[in-house]
C-alpha cells in the first residue's frame, strides 16, 4: 500500500519552502514556516500560481499580508475546511482588504503579543530567531528587514530587552537584518500586553447591527444568532431606538468589546451604516448580509462599502443565510471556543 509521504513545496501563498501534508481529494494541505497550517483546493491553488491570479494586483505585500491574515486565523491548528475553494478564492482579495492592516505601531503590539505567547514566565529570555518566519507573519512585515525594524521599536520603547543589537555590535554575519537571538519581555512590556489584553475585544462576542423592522428581527434571532452560536461565538444583540448620526453609548461599548460584527444592511438603514463604520474605524472586522428582493436600487449597497463581500439573501430561502454566515464566520476566524449547541 502506498504511503503518504511528506515533500517540500513552495507555499503558494507566501513563497517560503513550506511541507505539503498529506491530504485526501482534490486539496493540499500545507504547513508554512509562515503562514502556518491550511488547506487549498486544488482549482485555488492554480488561481493562487497563475500570473494572472488572484492576487497579481495585490504583489509582495498584498501576499505578506494574506500570509499574516491566515497565520491570525486559527494559529497552530489545521484549517479544518478548505477555505480558499474556488469562490472563496475568487472574492479572496476583497475578504482582505475588509481586514483591518495594522498600522506599525499595532504591527509592534501583534509582535509583542506573539513574544508573550513564547514567554513561558516573567524575565523568561527565549530564542525566537528558529522561527522568525512565524514571527514576520505575527507582525505583519513583509520580509525580515521590516520585521527587524518592528522589533526595534519595541526595544526603543523599553518593550523587550534584546530583538535587535546596538550599531556597534553588527554581526550580519551571526543573524539576518541584526536580529539578536534572543529576547525577554521587560515590565513595561508587561503593563503594555495588559493594556492590550484590557481594551481589545473579546474572543468570543459578536455584536449584531441591523434593520429593527419586525421581519427583519425575526430573520437575526432564527437564523443569524443560530450561526454566531454554531460557529462557536456569543452574541450581543441590542434592540435599542434606531438613530441616524449619534451612537448609542451602550451600542459603543458593546461593539468596543466583540471580535466582529455582522451588519445587516437590509431597508439602509442609517445606524446600521453608521455602526459598521465605527467598528471598521476602531480596526473590527464587519461581516455584511443584505435581503435580496430583485429590485436593484432597493438591494444595492452604499457605494463607500459596495466594494466587499456581502451574503446576499432571499425572503424564500432563509435558512441558506444560516448556513452560509455560520461557514464565512468560521472561514475569516475560526471557530469560537464555546461548544456548538
Amino acid at each position: 500500500m502506498a504511503q503518504n509521504v511528506q515533500k517540500e513545496r513552495e507555499c503558494t501563498i507566501c513563497g517560503n519552502t513550506a511541507i505539503e501534508l498529506p491530504s485526501k481529494g482534490a486539496s493540499t494541505n500545507y504547513d508554512c514556516p509562515r503562514c502556518g497550517k491550511f488547506k487549498i483546493t486544488s482549482t485555488a491553488d492554480s488561481m493562487f500560481e497563475s500570473e494572472e491570479g488572484v492576487l497579481g494586483a495585490y504583489g509582495c505585500r498584498g501576499r505578506a499580508n494574506l500570509s499574516s491574515w491566515v497565520r491570525e486565523r486559527k494559529p497552530q491548528e489545521m484549517i479544518d475546511s478548505s477555505f480558499f475553494d474556488k469562490e472563496n478564492t475568487s472574492n479572496l482579495g476583497l475578504e482582505y482588504k475588509i481586514y483591518h492592516v495594522p498600522t506599525i505601531d499595532e504591527k509592534a503590539d501583534k509582535l509583542l503579543l506573539a513574544f508573550a505567547a513564547k514567554s513561558e514566565y516573567a524575565g523568561h529570555s527565549f530564542f525566537w530567531l528558529e522561527d522568525r518566519f512565524e514571527y514576520e507573519a505575527r507582525a505583519w512585515a513583509l520580509h525580515q528587514g521590516e520585521l527587524a525594524f518592528v522589533t526595534n521599536i519595541l526595544v526603543a520603547n523599553n518593550m523587550i530587552n534584546g530583538g535587535v543589537f546596538e550599531k556597534e555590535e553588527l554581526e550580519y554575519d551571526s543573524a539576518p537584518y541584526n536580529l539578536e537571538p534572543f529576547v525577554q519581555i521587560t515590565p513595561k512590556g508587561w503593563q503594555r500586553i495588559q493594556e492590550i489584553n484590557e481594551t481589545r475585544g473579546s474572543g468570543d462576542q459578536v455584536f449584531i447591527a441591523c434593520s429593527f423592522r419586525d421581519e427583519i428581527i425575526d430573520v437575526m434571532k432564527s437564523y443569524v444568532l443560530t450561526a454566531i452560536s454554531d460557529a462557536g461565538y456569543k452574541y450581543e444583540f441590542l434592540v435599542i431606538s434606531e438613530h441616524n448620526d449619534k451612537l448609542d453609548d451602550k451600542i459603543i461599548a458593546e461593539i468596543r468589546k466583540s471580535k466582529f460584527i455582522v451588519a445587516d444592511l437590509t431597508d439602509h438603514k442609517p445606524n446600521v451604516y453608521y455602526e459598521t463604520g465605527f467598528a471598521k474605524g476602531m480596526g473590527t472586522q464587519v461581516i455584511l448580509t443584505c435581503q435580496e428582493t430583485g429590485d436593484k436600487e432597493k438591494d444595492r449597497i452604499h457605494f463607500d462599502i459596495s466594494t466587499y463581500p456581502c451574503i446576499y439573501w432571499k425572503d424564500e430561502d432563509k435558512s441558506s443565510l444560516q448556513e452560509r454566515l455560520k461557514n464565512r464566520i468560521e472561514a475569516v476566524f475560526g471557530r469560537g471556543p464555546r461548544p456548538s449547541p
